[in-house]
């Protein structure tokens, strides 16, 4: 629920919200990749380069056969090369 509502936040032009959401997901499940993956989107956006990338490498160490953050990471690691 919190990663849905920091994504629609974000969405709405509210990252400081967004953000806010996805730390509250963190904290209560430490173990969702999924959330770290959405902040790591947001802090992206947002020109965190170095939040970004631990958070999607997080999100990877917590959902290994899951594609979207090893997508994500590769993307993100593409564009840092640019």
């Amino acid at each position: 629920m919190r990663i849905n509502l920091g994504t629609v936040l974000f969405a709405m032009r509210d990252p400081k919200g967004a953000l806010a959401e996805l730390d509250k997901a963190i904290e209560l499940d430490p173990r969702n990749g999924g959330a770290y993956a959405a902040r790591a989107d947001i802090f992206r956006a947002n020109g965190d380069r170095k939040a970004a990338l631990a958070d999607y490498r997080e999100a990877l160490r917590l959902a290994p056969p899951d594609w979207r953050p090893r997508a994500q990471l590769e993307n993100f690691l593409r564009e840092c090369k640019e």
